[in-house]
């Protein structure tokens, strides 16, 4: 499945899916059914009998230590989580590797991506194994220049996925046809993404964006923080591959580092093929060895285009002591 995503002044044929809803960090809020039973059994609960709290907020995060292995032998008391600075008592807290996931591949496919083009499809090619490693897995491709193009839907089907990649490719400015390869929109294709196309997804499943781009933005409509936010709002992860060709711009290093550890991913800047292999070695170990903490959402703190700044930390004195990395959204929106 081939398609267009449009917004602003410049529509043309269109295959978006506007689900008017937003996710919670960690892919399961609780949505408009569960505050409908809430406000149910308060009022049938007496006035001194409060009513139970139905809304919990997700969070996904990874830990790793001094030598980038993950942490897999953490307890809940060893962790604790704020939201907006105040301590959240954690419901649960569980290792969460058997979640499905639901993973884009964005490719930068701007004029000054064309000399790399041909590595770069190699790259996202090899990286599906580490992205289809069960059947709940599936993952879609997308190429963003001027405008952001569908080349595949969500699919479990590797073969779809492969053809789908090698037939990205650099129309040259002024070509008549669905891309405009002159200029690049990187802020307009992750709004398009968080948008229209995450919430095709199940609402249980883990959800990553890896992006491929050198970081450059010459033609987006959108601000970087409506990217950002519309990335958050639909809880998922970014894995960035910067690369760029020597005859533009070099690599956007500090825009690219900045959105992968907004929503708690990684930022990678390979320039061999041969660190390519254990690049995608650490993906697959961060979306192997998550965690998953549940508390319940606190109410009343605005509506749903506030963010709810997010802290998680080590407290166990032993494990401090080790310095361990813990990596994970720094925000969410509430669905209401």
């Amino acid at each position: 499945m081939r398609g267009t995503f449009t917004h602003g002044r410049r529509r043309r044929r269109a295959i978006r899916v506007r689900l008017v809803f937003t996710f919670s960090v960690g892919l399961s809020l609780w949505l408009a059914a569960a505050h409908a039973s809430a406000r149910k059994g308060r009022e049938q609960n007496p006035p001194d009998v409060p009513a139970a709290a139905v809304a919990l907020t997700n969070v996904l995060f990874n830990v790793s230590d001094a030598n980038d292995q993950p942490v897999t032998s953490l307890r809940q008391e060893d962790v604790r989580v704020s939201e907006d600075g105040v301590t959240q008592a954690v419901k649960t807290f569980t290792p969460q590797a058997d979640m499905g996931l639901s993973a884009v591949i964005a490719m930068d496919n701007s004029m000054s991506q064309e000399r790399l083009l041909p590595a770069t499809r190699k790259v996202a090619q090899a990286l599906l194994p580490y992205l289809l490693r069960t059947p709940k897995d599936h993952a879609a491709v997308v190429a963003f220049a001027k405008e952001t193009v569908l080349e595949q839907d969500f699919t479990g089907n590797p073969e779809r996925l492969t053809k789908a990649i090698e037939g990205v490719s650099v129309l040259p400015p002024g070509t008549i046809g669905i891309t405009e390869g002159g200029s690049t929109s990187l802020r307009d294709a992750l709004w398009v993404i968080g948008n229209d196309l995450f919430p095709q997804t199940p609402p249980e499943t883990r959800r990553v964006l890896i992006l491929i781009t050198d970081g450059a933005d010459t033609s987006s409509e959108k601000k970087m923080r409506e990217a950002t936010d519309s990335i958050l709002k639909a809880a998922c992860v970014i894995y960035v591959l910067g690369v760029g060709d020597k005859y533009y711009s070099d690599v956007n290093k500090k825009v690219l580092r900045d959105l992968a550890e907004r929503t708690g991913g990684r930022a990678y800047f390979p320039h061999e093929g041969d660190k390519l292999h254990p690049m995608f070695a650490q993906i697959k170990s961060d979306l192997s060895a998550q965690y998953r903490v549940a508390y319940a959402t606190p109410a009343g703190k605005g509506g749903k285009d506030v963010l709810r700044k997010l802290k998680i930390e080590i407290v166990n004195p032993e494990l401090r002591k080790r310095n361990l990395r813990v990596t994970y959204p720094q925000g969410y929106f509430h669905s209401t």
